[in-house]
């Protein structure tokens, strides 16, 4: 057994995965039953697995405090004394051979290890949070922006990919005010790329357009966005995103959780438009197609 964390981001927050804890500890408990007259043929997969638990305890992915890494390095070391690395070499060591006094090494540093850990385990959080409707709490954390289909995530402005996941992220802990400002500032930054689809390459900013998404909504709809859109964004704005902008509004879970949808929804629906504008054929070939202009001459 190997104890894991998963690494989220920056690798600052670490996943605790307690029924691992609980097998870390199954993994070191026979070790305390060692005396000299111990043979090592019948502890040898005692030793073992005892070392491989504690070779995944010491890694750098372990949400573990320094102090218990090194006792655990320690007690590596004195099952190292006895048993061989490699797995051939063990088998081969002679059925009479005890422990002896190596013992020692081995009861003193789990017993090193032991007060570290109760020591440093009560600073180490572990906390319960419940499912968000159905939205498992590890995907949530990890992976929000899989809510989206595989060929409009891979399109994501990496804006729109990192707020997603803040989003999820806020949604998972409770924190439902800053979900919500996650996930419209992850609508906005698709709007902007919408509008440079529609307006070759040109920027709300470049146009002078006002930085409110009332001023947005109308930019796209000079472009000739889809007005479904343009609809839908313009009755987000109205009764979600402008509400929720106010200082003394604070965001239910409830309410975030459905935000969390509509947000989605929204930038599915500009995305799909996007990549629609992206793969249409240039206004000259357009023409051509229609007939309303003769082809050059090759």
């Amino acid at each position: 057994m190997i104890l894991r964390a998963n690494l989220l981001d920056d690798q600052e927050v670490k996943k605790l995965n307690l029924h691992e804890m609980y097998q870390f500890g199954k993994k070191l408990a026979p070790l305390a039953k060692i005396n000299d007259d111990s043979y090592v043929s019948r502890e040898l997969f005692t030793l073992w697995w005892a070392r491989e638990t504690l070779q995944g305890f010491t890694s750098e992915e372990s949400p573990l405090l320094n102090t218990a890494r090194r006792a655990a390095k320690a007690l590596i070391d004195s099952i190292g004394d006895i048993l061989p690395n490699d797995i051939t070499k063990a088998l081969e060591i002679d059925k009479d051979k005890k422990i002896g006094w190596r013992h020692h090494d081995i009861t003193q540093n789990l017993a090193a290890l032991e007060s570290v850990l109760a020591n440093e385990m009560p600073d180490i959080a572990a906390y319960v949070v419940s499912q968000k409707g159905i939205y498992r709490t590890d995907d949530l954390i990890a992976h929000a922006e899989n809510q989206l289909p595989a060929a409009v995530r891979k399109a994501l402005p990496p804006q729109t990919l990192f707020d997603l996941q803040q989003a999820g992220k806020c949604l998972a802990y409770e924190l439902a005010t800053a979900c919500a400002f996650h996930l419209w500032r992850a609508v906005e930054t698709v709007m902007g790329v919408y509008y440079i689809e529609l307006s070759n390459g040109r920027t709300f900013d470049d146009d002078k357009v006002q930085t409110n998404w009332a001023a947005y909504i109308k930019a796209l709809a000079d472009k000739k966005a889809d007005s479904k859109i343009t609809v839908f964004l313009d009755h987000v704005r109205d009764q979600y995103r402008n509400p929720q902008t106010h200082p003394d509004e604070i965001v239910e879970i409830d309410d975030a959780l459905r935000l969390f949808s509509v947000a989605i929804s929204s930038i599915d629906q500009m995305m799909r438009a996007i990549a629609a504008l992206r793969e249409a054929p240039a206004p000259i070939l357009q023409a051509i197609a229609a007939g309303l202009v003769q082809a050059p001459k090759p």
